[in-house]
C-alpha cells in the first residue's frame, strides 16, 4: 500500500504543477496581448494613451516660422571668429534650436552663433545656412566673402589712400580690392563724407579700414588743442554714423605732429614708410613702380582722388600679391605683428623683424628668473614736419 500511495501523491503533485503552469501561461499571454494592443503602457498609461498625449503635445507645439541671420560685415577673415546675429520667430517657438551648415565645409558655427571660417577658405564666398531643428523646414542663408587668413611671419603691407572719399574715383579702387580679395586703409577728410555714405558702407562691408584724415586738411600743429579736437571729432562723428566700429587711427595732414597733437587726438598716429609721390608724378606707371619696391611691413601712401593713382589700383594690388605680400589694413598690420598701438604713438611701418625685436625687448629675465616688462618711448622724431604734398589742400579742393 505505501508504494501505491506515494505514486498517487506524486501524480497529484504533477497535476497541481501542471495546472499552475497553465494558469501562468494564460495570464502571461493575456498581459502580452494587452500590451501589444495598446491596452497597457508604461508609467500606468497604455500605449494608445501615450501616443495620444504625444500627438497632443506635437499639436500644441509652436513651430518656427522665420529665421534671420546677419553678420557685422559681408567680408570676414578666414580663421577669425565672427559673431552672427540670429533672430528666430515667433518669440514663443517651442524649439528654437538651429542646425548649421557652411557650404563646402568652409567653416563652423558654434552654439552661441560664432562663425569661424576654415583657415583654408580664403579668397572664396561661402553660404551659411541655418535650419530650424523642430521639423518645420524653416531655413535661411547668407553669403559671406572670405579673405585669406593672416600669417604674421609672412610678408605683408598696408596700402593706404588719403583725401577721399570721392564718388568719381574711390569706386575704382574698391572694385580692384573686391575683385582680388584685398583690403586697404582709407584716411578720409570729413568734409567729403556727406553724400558718400553708401560708398563708405560698401568699403566697410568689404573689410577695409575707414580712418581719420581731419575735417578739411589743415596743418594740425598750427591749431589750438580745441581746434585739433574739433577737426578730429567732427570727422569721427560722420564715420560713426556709417560704421558701427570706433574709428581707430589718424593720419595728420602733411604728417605734421607735435606734443599737442599727440595728446589731443586720442588715437594712434599713422605716417608711412613708402611714399609713392603719386600727388607729384600723377603717373600711373610711376605709382605702380613705386609700390613694387615695397618691403615687408611697409605702409604705402597714395591718394584716391587722383585719376592716375586709381588707374594703377588693379596692377598695384595684383602685383603686390604676386610678389607674396599679404594685403592688410594698418590696424591688422600692428595687431598681427603685436606692435605697440597706444593713443598718441606715431607709427611708420611694422615688419616681421620689428615684431621679433619688440618681442625680444618687451621681456627681460632678471637674475632670479623673474620676467619684467620694459617700456620704451617711440624713437620716431614725431615733432618733425613730413609733408605729403605742399599743395595737397589745393588738390583736395578740386573735389568740391
Amino acid at each position: 500500500m505505501k508504494p501505491r500511495n506515494r505514486r498517487r501523491q506524486k501524480k497529484g503533485l504533477n497535476l497541481l504543477l501542471g495546472a499552475i503552469l497553465i494558469i501562468f501561461v494564460v495570464v502571461a499571454a493575456a498581459v502580452g496581448i494587452k500590451y501589444v494592443t495598446g491596452s497597457l503602457g508604461g508609467s500606468g498609461k497604455t500605449k494608445a494613451e501615450a501616443e495620444k498625449e504625444e500627438k497632443q503635445e506635437d499639436k500644441n507645439a509652436v513651430k518656427v516660422t522665420g529665421i534671420q541671420i546677419a553678420a557685422p560685415r559681408e567680408t570676414i577673415r578666414a580663421g577669425e571668429g565672427t559673431q552672427l546675429t540670429v533672430t528666430v520667430t515667433p518669440d514663443n517657438a517651442t524649439d528654437k534650436t538651429i542646425n548649421w551648415t557652411v557650404s563646402g565645409g568652409g567653416g563652423t558655427v558654434s552654439e552661441d552663433y560664432v562663425l569661424t571660417p576654415d583657415a583654408a577658405a580664403g579668397k572664396s564666398t561661402v553660404e551659411i545656412t541655418a535650419e530650424a531643428a523642430d521639423g518645420s523646414g524653416t531655413k535661411a542663408s547668407i553669403s559671406l566673402r572670405i579673405l585669406e587668413a593672416i600669417d604674421p611671419h609672412q610678408p605683408m603691407v598696408a596700402i593706404t589712400y588719403d583725401d577721399g572719399p570721392s564718388a568719381e574715383t574711390t569706386p575704382t579702387v574698391l572694385d580692384a580690392l573686391e575683385a582680388n580679395y584685398g583690403v586697404a586703409t582709407f584716411f578720409m577728410q570729413g568734409q567729403y563724407i556727406s553724400g558718400n555714405e553708401e560708398l563708405l558702407k560698401r568699403s566697410y562691408a568689404m573689410g577695409n579700414e575707414l580712418a581719420n584724415h581731419s575735417w578739411d586738411h589743415p596743418q594740425l600743429t598750427t591749431l589750438s588743442a580745441d581746434g585739433i579736437k574739433k577737426q578730429i571729432d567732427d570727422t569721427d562723428a560722420l564715420i560713426k554714423e556709417v560704421c558701427p566700429e570706433e574709428n581707430p587711427i589718424l593720419r595728420p595732414p602733411y604728417g605734421a605732429v607735435n606734443d599737442t597733437v599727440k595728446s589731443v587726438v586720442g588715437k594712434p598716429i599713422i605716417m608711412w614708410s613708402l611714399d609713392t609721390l603719386d600727388w607729384k608724378t600723377r603717373s600711373t606707371e610711376k605709382t605702380i613702380e613705386a609700390c613694387m619696391t615695397a618691403k615687408d611691413g611697409d605702409i604705402i601712401l597714395m591718394h584716391d582722388i587722383h585719376e592716375p593713382t586709381v588707374a594703377a589700383a588693379e596692377d598695384v594690388i595684383t602685383g603686390l600679391q604676386e610678389k607674396g605680400f599679404q594685403l592688410v589694413t594698418v590696424s591688422e598690420l600692428y595687431h598681427y605683428r603685436n606692435g605697440d598701438f597706444e593713443n598718441g604713438s606715431v607709427h611708420y611701418s611694422m615688419s616681421a623683424e620689428e615684431m621679433d625685436q619688440n618681442t625680444a625687448s618687451a621681456t627681460e629675465t632678471s637674475e632670479d628668473g623673474t620676467v619684467v616688462t620694459t617700456d620704451e618711448e617711440d624713437g620716431a622724431d614725431a615733432d618733425s614736419l613730413e609733408e605729403e604734398d605742399g599743395s595737397d589742400t589745393e588738390n583736395s579742393d578740386s573735389l568740391e
